[in-house]
């Protein structure tokens, strides 16, 4: 499974919609996930499915799929678009996600609310396969801190500049799913200063006979010991998922290619593990 990830800083304007048409064309993904849509009108793509959240001219997710069994679960506002697609039989639940800047309340609410549903859905079964990506905003390290709590991993290292300006603000999680590799391409100046990410997936094959069923707590990471905490980082720091000091030229899954390179050979240039 190929999955686009991109904040495309609105998509109302025809030229861009055509950009966008032609790059999905190029790169021939499975799922695509744009976030920070602006749309005020319903976008459709031939040989996909798509679904979107409210139309409105901020904010704003909507998730394409040429795979079988898409379908729309829930969509909340403007900042949570949640699919299912299906993928070798089995279901697979994507959360496209957007996040305001800022630390406001009713922000910080909707970032535990991705983390709930995601919660919610292990709690029904262990082994679900599940996608979250999105922009994050301020709320990157909290939605981080929880989601790698809960058994998910990350497709880009800690600290990888994800805007032109060199903050990480995006990210794609899984869990249950194979990362295979992850591309980057650099900002196009008519479309986004953000990253455009590439990841290759594929589901993990589970034994549910294995599986034992077990609560997942809400977890605050303000209420955690900090034993516990640093269990959990020192955990993640053994698994590579980041450094204390990162070195994104060293990171096995991330290559970083020129934007005129990359649009005509992207889905040649990989680099796996």
């Amino acid at each position: 499974m190929k999955v686009l990830l991109w904040n495309v800083r609105g998509i109302n304007a025809a030229k861009k919609q055509q950009y966008l048409d032609w790059l999905i064309r190029e790169q021939k993904p499975d799922v695509v996930m744009f976030n920070e849509t602006k749309l005020t009108s319903p976008l459709y793509l031939n040989g996909f499915t798509s679904h979107q959240t409210l139309l409105k001219r901020s904010g704003g997710c909507i998730t394409f799929s040429n795979l079988k069994g898409h379908k729309k679960v829930k969509a909340l506002g403007t900042y949570l678009n949640w699919t299912k697609v299906q993928l070798g039989g089995e279901e697979v639940h994507v959360l496209n996600v957007y996040l305001e800047p800022g630390n406001e309340s009713f922000v910080v609410k909707r970032a535990d609310t991705v983390v709930n549903l995601a919660k919610d859905i292990i709690r029904q079964d262990q082994t679900a396969k599940i996608i979250i990506g999105g922009d994050l905003n301020g709320q990157f390290n909290r939605l981080n801190t929880h989601l790698l709590v809960a058994g998910f991993t990350p497709a880009l290292r800690q600290g990888t500049p994800t805007h032109r300006d060199g903050n990480q603000l995006d990210q794609l999680w899984t869990r249950n799913m194979d990362i295979l590799n992850a591309v980057m391409a650099e900002p196009i100046d008519q479309v986004s200063d953000h990253f455009l990410i590439e990841v290759s997936l594929e589901a993990t094959l589970i034994d549910r006979g294995q599986i034992q069923q077990h609560e997942v707590d809400e977890i605050d990471p303000r209420t955690l010991p900090q034993t516990t905490i640093r269990k959990v980082m020192k955990e993640c720091l053994d698994k590579g998922v980041f450094e204390e000091t990162p070195d994104i030229s060293r990171h096995p899954l991330v290559s970083f290619v020129p934007w005129d390179i990359a649009k005509h050979h992207a889905p040649k240039v990989k680099q796996g593990h």
